[in-house]
């Protein structure tokens, strides 16, 4: 552009210097006599004016041009017309011949007087003139080829009179078939109206877009300024239109759009409170999970600071989180943020667990410019994840620790006991005559004894002991201390007297007995022989009580049913 515009400037000049050209004014009589001559006359005819006063003007005249000369001065006597013709004149001084332009025009007639207005124009001078604008239109010719402008003219027909190589590689119209066609036939008829308008200069002076037709029929859009030229008489005589192809800058505009809409789509649509904030800590964007997290609303513009005004971000211990250790600082310094847990606190006091993430957005430069956080609400999956591990440990039937978590809590006594075996004490309970209820009274009311045989062997158990269902009818507890033996020996008989009691089930009173089995750890013992232990101590307990009390064939039935 800036050089179509210096070609442009040097135009201007040219044409500048024809309108100041000086040209040689005469006041001539009917015979040609010279009556008065301007200043300018001594230069091009070598003569003073006061020299040229009363002298015959075809003697100043080259011979074969006398004629026309003298043709051109009756003519102007007697039509008010300007006459005209090209002729040669001598300088006196230097006797060099210089083509000029003769125009006749009468200024003043009497009957016997007529008086006549001559002006000698230098042609030597003119065609200089249209030589140089011959060569500056070249230029600016060569200057639009060579631009990556596209440039063309059109005269005030709406005719395309010049098109750059550039606009035709474009286009993919050679210039032959370009030049001389209306500049309609290469514009959408939608936007032509409007490109006429910013033609005309009736709108604004910004760059206009519009379609322009490909020989393949296909569009291409363009971005275009008009300029309107201006003849040397001051009238509108062409519009000069530079355009820039902008389709490929649209078509990236266009994806670029649609990559926005669906980042906004994913990001309002995900659980998780997303926030975008810059250096500055403003607040660029941020989703409605967020500000229900956080209970606020987005508003453009706000600082970080002012989002947590009613909410806290809080580390595990509840402690308020320093500015620094908060995701976003912490970002900001390069630093990074990777499922970090959190607790938020809101202003009534409840609490919620967080999980953070954030992530830099550097610029060009490689500076850190803003930052994405993201904040998870994750209680109800802590909660769930809780009690699936509580699930995974624990009977569902009895609510007690089930074998599972038995095994991992002996084996981690054990370990805390190597050295002090003897601190370590297991009772082995098995219930007796649970079979015949389950058989008799049906499986619901199996459950409906053991459940109440955990709560009742619950109330016996020492706090800091286990008692863990082990399956079926068993229950194993485990004792630890200074006094485990003598402890295990008392819950022993404490269980099996309790258990001897009745039972009030749901549809019948119920009443069943109770062996306990009593296995002291040794050093060298590992889990499994303890365990064995402690159920080969319930059978001989067992036994015993059957020898005990008699045992026949129908030992295993209930006591009695009240």
């Amino acid at each position: 552009m800036v050089k179509v515009e210096a070609a442009t400037s040097e135009a201007n000049l040219n044409r500048f210097l024809v309108e100041h050209t000086t040209d040689v004014l005469l006041a001539v009589r009917a015979d040609g006599t010279i009556e008065h001559a301007s200043a300018s006359a001594e230069k091009v005819l070598g003569l003073s004016p006061r020299q040229l006063a009363g002298m015959d003007l075809a003697a100043l005249v080259h011979p074969d041009d006398r004629a026309p000369a003298e043709g051109a001065l009756t003519h102007a006597q007697w039509s008010n017309d300007v006459a005209s013709t090209d002729v040669r004149v001598e300088n006196r001084r230097s006797g060099d011949m210089t083509e000029v332009s003769m125009m006749v025009r009468r200024i003043a007639s009497t009957v016997d007087r007529p008086r006549l207005h001559v002006t000698l124009a230098d042609r030597t001078t003119q065609r200089r003139i249209e030589v140089a604008l011959r060569a500056s239109e070249r230029r600016f010719r060569g200057l639009t080829s060579q631009t990556r402008e596209l440039v063309a003219e059109v005269d005030l027909s709406g005719t395309i009179t010049y098109i750059s190589s550039s606009l035709v590689a474009v286009l993919g119209h050679h210039d032959t078939a370009v030049v001389g066609r209306p500049i309609t036939d290469f514009i959408h008829p939608d936007d032509f109206p409007d490109l006429l308008r910013h033609f005309l200069g009736h709108e604004s002076a910004d760059p206009q877009r519009h379609r322009a037709i490909h020989a393949d029929g296909s569009y291409r859009w363009l971005e275009t300024l008009a300029q309107i030229m201006i003849d040397d008489d001051g009238h509108r005589s062409s519009v000069l239109l530079s355009s820039r192809d902008i389709t490929d800058r649209l078509q990236l505009e266009s994806y670029l759009e649609r990559e926005r809409q669906l980042l906004t789509a994913i990001v309002d649509n995900v659980h998780a409170g997303v926030i975008a904030v810059d250096d500055h800590g403003t607040v660029l964007r941020a989703n409605s999970a967020f500000c229900q997290l956080f209970g606020t609303e987005f508003v453009p513009g706000r600082s970080m600071v002012s989002y947590l005004a009613t909410h806290q971000l809080l580390d595990s211990d509840g402690e308020a989180v320093a500015i620094a250790d908060r995701p976003l600082e912490i970002v900001l310094k390069g630093g990074a943020v990777n499922d970090r847990m959190f607790l938020v606190g809101s202003a009534d006091g409840s609490h919620y667990e967080v999980v953070a993430n954030a992530a830099p957005i550097v610029g060009i430069d490689g500076s850190i410019t803003a930052a994405v956080l993201t904040y998870e609400d994750v209680t109800a999956l802590r909660s769930a994840q809780h009690e699936l591990r509580r699930l995974a440990t624990i009977d569902t039937l009895t609510d007690l620790p089930n074998r599972r978590h038995l095994v991992a809590h002996l084996e981690e006594a054990m370990r805390r006991n190597a050295r002090s075996p003897e601190r370590l004490t297991v009772l082995f309970a098995d219930l007796d005559g649970f079979k015949a209820v389950n058989d008799d009274l049906g499986h619901e009311a199996g459950d409906e004894l053991l459940r109440a045989a955990g709560r009742r062997l619950r109330q016996w158990v020492r706090d800091g002991d286990v008692l863990a269902r082990y399956g079926g009818d068993e229950f194993v507890v485990v004792i630890e201390g200074e006094d485990a033996r003598r402890e295990g020996e008392r819950i022993a008989k404490r269980i099996e007297y309790e258990m001897s009691r009745s039972f009030a089930l749901a549809a019948t009173t119920v009443k069943i007995g109770c062996s306990v089995g009593i296995a002291e750890v040794q050093a060298t013992d590992t889990l499994a022989l303890v365990l064995a232990k402690a159920d080969a101590a319930m059978y001989q307990r067992k036994s015993d009580r059957r020898a005990a009390e008699g045992h026949d064939q129908h030992a295993d039935r209930p006591l009695s049913r009240l």
